[in-house]
């Protein structure tokens, strides 16, 4: 058989054997779907865009750490599963907010169920042994304000909660000014849904990542169009994907690829200027900030309007203990906090003392100024549990008078 003849036959081969594997994965495709995971963790959610896999755990990697995560039937960051008939004597806290909120320690380190720990040794001190503090751990990775909205209207309000502390993290301008591009509302302009599929985002060409919005390559929108096109493509890309969660090493490439390609701010559309961390605002910045702000007030008029008492804290990152990054944000928070009627911790001036003048390292991640270490939780804690010293009276009474 010449050359010719053998590339001929090779190609064709390949071909059939292409096309094989494509016939069968859309016959797969009608049977099962697996596209709407995003991970082992995760998966698309028509309503709130995203929400955690049920009933999973699991170790969770990022640059610097891995962690056990435990999601309950509720998909929540519970080892345990949440009656939604709320028992007698038990007191119940939902803390609402993104990964910081998740916690990127192992359970026993959260700040969430520090706090819960905190919350019932006071309690038996007190001689207060019939009331149970019920503390859960709502967060969810990448939510914010629009999000937060969606989730206690539709999952927590149904399981009777006696104070709600939405812990708004300062990521979370960014991502709901990329949420609002798939935001769905009703006759009345109220929002129902953030819809997890293409986004306007993605049909510019652009990209969320942990560092911020950027173009996509040409390379990654050759990918994107493949993936779209054939189902075997698709599947042996989720396949990479789970290889990747597993893998620290391909995750951290990955990462460091991405914040290469970072753009400059100036080359996204105005309505992606969302930095509220930058030092100054321009048009854009104040109106994406009056949008979350809105969306925040809106959850905490929602739980007044239920008789939940409601509280609202600001997650700091380390670079504005630095002057890197503006603090303001959290001068925004404690303003509609105030127009609200709702107590506001400023977690920024408890940090400020002992953060300013520390390593990253001592209360973040060493390679992400962001996320809080095992030390950084214990901190955050106790200065939840401080402020709960003085407004637990107004919490308790708050409780004590719903219908």
């Amino acid at each position: 058989m010449s050359i010719q003849k053998k590339l001929i036959f090779s190609a064709v081969t390949v071909v059939l054997v292409f096309g094989l594997l494509e016939g069968i994965a859309r016959v797969a495709l009608r049977i099962y779907d697996p596209f709407d995971r995003v991970d082992r963790f995760w998966v698309r959610d028509p309503v709130l865009h995203h929400t955690w896999i049920p009933s999973v755990s699991g170790v969770a990697t990022t640059e610097d750490t891995h962690f056990v995560l435990h999601i309950n039937r509720q998909s929540w960051v519970e080892e345990y599963d949440v009656q939604q008939r709320k028992p007698p004597g038990v007191f119940r806290v939902f803390m609402v907010g993104d990964s910081n909120t998740q916690g990127f320690v192992d359970t026993s380190n959260k700040w969430v169920k520090i706090v819960e720990r905190g919350l019932n040794q006071r309690a038996r001190q007190d001689g207060g042994a019939e009331t149970t503090y019920e503390v859960i751990n709502a967060g969810r990775w990448s939510y914010s304000p629009l999000l937060y909205y969606l989730h206690i209207k539709n999952q927590i309000l149904p399981y009777s909660p006696d104070l709600v502390v939405i812990n708004v993290d300062m990521t979370d301008c960014r991502d709901d000014t990329v949420y609002r591009y798939s935001m769905q509302t009703n006759s009345a302009g109220d929002v129902v849904a953030v819809n997890p599929s293409r986004t306007t985002v993605e049909q510019q060409g652009l990209v969320l990542t942990p560092r911020g919005v950027r173009k996509l390559t040409f390379w990654e929108r050759d990918c994107h169009w493949l993936l779209e096109h054939f189902a075997c493509l698709a599947y042996l890309h989720l396949a990479i994907l789970q290889t990747v969660d597993r893998e620290s090493w391909i995750h951290n490439g990955r990462e460091a690829v991405s914040e290469a390609l970072a753009p400059n701010t100036n080359e996204l559309p105005k309505r992606l200027q969302c930095n509220w961390l930058a030092h100054t605002w321009n048009k854009e910045v104040e109106e994406n900030v009056a949008f979350t702000m809105m969306m925040l007030g809106k959850s905490i008029d929602l739980l007044k309007s239920n008789g939940v008492a409601c509280m609202v804290t600001g997650v700091p990152h380390y670079l504005q203990f630095t002057g890197y990054w503006s603090a303001r944000p959290h001068e925004v928070l404690a303003d509609t906090a105030r127009q609200h009627g709702v107590p506001f911790l400023n977690v920024y001036e408890v940090f400020y003392p002992q953060v300013a003048h520390s390593k990253q390292s001592d209360f973040y991640w060493p390679g992400d100024p962001i996320h809080l270490n095992a030390r950084g939780n214990q901190m955050f804690a106790d200065a939840f549990l401080s402020f709960w010293d003085h407004e637990k009276t107004n919490f308790l009474a708050a409780a004590a008078h719903r219908p």
